[in-house]
């Protein structure tokens, strides 16, 4: 889903993405300013330095959710989930998603 959206952005250039965040790179690069990061590098730091009105956009599996969900306790940012396969929302992460700009749609891919 992330190198469908990559793909896309030449259509929508009023759209500026910022990071890719993924364990593994694939063949699909990364537009011009937009820079790789791996999720344990989000959260040592590399995450606090992207700007406060950046809207985090999630096609990752539950695992990365999870971990996105950590990161988003410490920076708070907009969230727009479609994560395959996760069908509840834990309690934790239910009260984090309230005092969020949250939006959960369904990923049909």
């Amino acid at each position: 889903m992330g190198r469908a959206i990559r793909e896309t952005l030449p259509e929508f250039p009023e759209i500026d993405l910022r990071v890719c965040v993924s364990p593994t790179r694939d063949d699909a690069p990364c537009p011009a300013g937009c820079a790789w990061l791996e999720p344990r590098e989000m959260l040592s730091g590399a995450g606090e330095k992207l700007p406060e009105d950046l809207v985090v956009v999630d096609v990752s599996l539950p695992d990365g959710t999870a971990f996105l969900l950590d990161w988003l306790e410490r920076s708070p940012r907009a969230l727009v989930s479609a994560t395959t396969g996760l069908s509840v929302v834990s309690t934790r992460s239910s009260k984090l998603l309230r005092s969020m700009r949250t939006s959960f749609l369904k990923n049909l891919f």
